[in-house]
């Protein structure tokens, strides 16, 4: 997730802040998916493979398996181009864009 234009590690919260959300909703998918299981219930997933955490970030997950054995860089190249694009289209947006690029300005004006 670095990026050589980034003038601070305060411009990777959103990222690491979405990051940490996937890691939540799959241990809450996998609590619900046990609830569903003993009362018969079919669980919708709210993200599809491989997008879950625990196809692309467990260690027995078939992503992270398909990343690791891929080419150097993969793993980036997946949470970077798919992963954070596919799950927050606006914060690839604003993160492609720089840090000065794809903001508003705010100016102030006196009356």
């Amino acid at each position: 997730m670095r990026r050589s234009n980034c003038a601070g590690a305060l411009q990777y919260v959103p990222e690491l802040t979405w990051i940490l959300f996937l890691r939540i909703l799959d241990e809450q998918e996998a609590k619900d998916a046990e609830r569903a299981e003993a009362v018969g219930a079919e669980l919708m997933p709210p993200l599809e493979s491989p997008y879950r955490w625990q196809d692309w970030a467990a260690p027995e997950g078939h992503k992270r398996k398909e990343l690791a054995g891929g080419t150097p860089g993969a793993f980036k190249g997946f949470v970077d181009g798919e992963l954070i694009p596919h799950c927050f289209p606006d914060v690839a947006t604003v993160t492609e864009a720089g840090p000065s690029r794809g903001k508003k300005s705010r100016r102030r004006t006196t009356t």
